[in-house]
């Protein structure tokens, strides 16, 4: 499988990569990234470094014969006026969507989105409304090939850390107290390894369901042939 991910480097693109990293059947993982880190890196990796994603064109050879991407990019709306985050947000996300589509039509496209967004347009909250704005349109730009993540808490891996200093400050409170929690009682919490494994598992089967809340993203990450 060749994919693509945006948004690496946060938490949920970090945990989305390791499980890339350690599907055998990935080929090659193509990340759009601001500037490339330093140091080693598994040969499958190709960097495309792009600072203004708003512009991006996917005219290279690379980015044809793509099979899915996972678009786990974003921010947060906290303080930020409803032009801009719907520049990052909206208009971000489908001009990568639509250059990708251009050059590998028959690709799938995963995108986090989050609990509570609201396709239909009502609800109060402005971030709610954007994001199912972004979800209809990719809907529509890939009709039975794209599917929309709607995870709540997220469990991070301990070797993968939010970049925002409020959320690290969280989960460093919360997530053991999760696992805790999971060891004693057998519950499961979603896991950033899940959300990778089920975008995987999307890549390779197909979209059965087109939004998908907590127990369906780990029911297909637990998914086989």
């Amino acid at each position: 499988m060749k994919i693509v991910i945006v948004g690496s480097g946060g938490m949920v693109g970090q945990g989305v990569l390791l499980a890339s990293l350690a599907a055998k059947d990935v080929t090659d993982i193509i990340l759009l990234v601001r500037k490339p880190p330093a140091g080693e890196h598994d040969p499958r990796i190709r960097y495309v470094v792009n600072g203004d994603l708003l512009a991006f064109d996917a005219a290279d050879p690379l980015f044809s014969d793509v099979d899915a991407c996972f678009f786990c990019a974003g921010i947060s709306s906290s303080g930020v006026s409803e032009a801009k985050y719907r520049q990052i947000t909206y208009d971000m996300t489908l001009r990568v969507a639509a250059q990708l589509k251009a050059h590998s039509p028959q690709m799938k496209f995963v995108y986090v989105s989050g609990a509570g967004a609201d396709s239909s347009g009502k609800s109060s909250q402005m971030w709610a409304r954007v994001r199912g704005e972004v979800e209809n349109a990719l809907l529509a730009l890939f009709p039975g090939n794209a599917a929309i993540f709607r995870p709540a808490f997220i469990l991070p891996t301990p070797e993968v850390q939010s970049r925002t200093p409020a959320y690290r400050l969280l989960y460093t409170v919360i997530a053991p107290l999760m696992r805790l929690i999971s060891a004693t009682t057998g519950k499961r919490f979603l896991s950033i390894t899940d959300i990778g494994n089920a975008m995987l598992n999307i890549t390779r089967f197909g979209v059965d369901k087109t939004i998908l809340a907590k127990p369906d993203i780990v029911a297909c990450a637990d998914r086989r042939r």
